[in-house]
């Protein structure tokens, strides 16, 4: 009973591990908070900069905000850059890093030996040394985009952050499929635990 629940654990965590494309999303709330009082909201800019030498930052805000207004739209939130009262901040870390595979096996340096005497036309592998050597096959370098997203609810009068999503994503970078199809996957679920109905 035991062996079988600890392969089922073991085998779902190997699926995990070795899913091609990694996303992981988290959501902190401030308990106690009486999030229905908020019902305007604005936008506080970023003085991030790092990641525009891999996004350009103009484009990205403009897909960011119109994807996080839909999501607040949904929960009854209205923009109000006059009188606000939340603001949302949004910070963004993106790498590349390179992924190196080689095949490598282990294999006899072979010789070949045919007798004279040999009737039947067999040949016979042998190794001088009999020691092994190893093969490394085919090198292959890829290339990996990994970000982090982070979005946080800011009180408007305090200045606290009250709410807080994140989503972290790893890709090969010859597959990336664009900012628009990107964060139309991620920012709805960045938001499913949002702390408003």
């Amino acid at each position: 009973m035991h062996t079988s629940k600890l392969l089922f654990l073991l085998s779902t965590v190997l699926v995990i591990a070795c899913s091609g494309n990694k996303k992981m999303y988290q959501s902190e709330i401030l308990k106690g908070k009486d999030y229905s009082v908020y019902k305007t909201y604005a936008w506080t800019p970023t003085l991030d900069t790092s990641y525009t030498k891999l996004v350009n930052k103009q484009h990205l805000e403009n897909e960011l905000a119109l994807k996080v207004t839909e999501q607040l739209t949904k929960k009854g939130l209205t923009f109000n850059k006059e009188n606000p009262d939340c603001l949302f901040r949004y910070q963004l870390v993106m790498n590349r890093k390179y992924d190196v595979n080689q095949e490598t096996g282990t294999a006899y340096n072979a010789e070949v030996y045919v007798s004279p005497y040999n009737t039947n036309n067999m040949v016979y592998m042998f190794s001088s040394d009999n020691k092994a050597y190893t093969y490394t096959g085919e090198l292959e370098i890829g290339m990996l985009r990994s970000g982090t997203l982070v979005i946080d609810m800011i009180d408007y009068k305090n200045g606290k952050v009250i709410w807080r999503t994140s989503a972290t994503a790893e890709r090969d970078e010859a597959n990336l499929p664009g900012i628009y199809k990107t964060l139309e996957v991620i920012i709805p679920e960045m938001f499913k635990k949002f702390p408003r109905k």
